[in-house]
């Protein structure tokens, strides 16, 4: 995957490859976050699917401003 900057805090996919299995990958990403507290401390925000659009209705209103969120499904 290649990944281009665009601005400060702001990234844009500008290409894939089908070498990578994205599935097993988050597989076992989600697995290292959910074991790894030093790995969590990168999320500023934690919150369940059921909360997502309230998690985006208080960013928009500015309520909090949280780089990464992590979603737990």
């Amino acid at each position: 995957m290649v990944i281009e900057k665009l601005a400060e805090k702001e990234l844009k996919i500008v290409g894939s490859s089908d070498g990578w299995d994205y599935k097993k990958h988050s597989e076992w990403f989600l697995n290292e976050v959910r074991n790894d507290t030093k790995l969590r401390k990168i999320f500023e925000k934690k919150i369940k699917k059921e909360e997502l659009i309230s998690c985006f209705e208080d960013i928009a209103e500015g309520k909090v401003n949280p780089l990464k969120v992590l979603v737990e499904y």
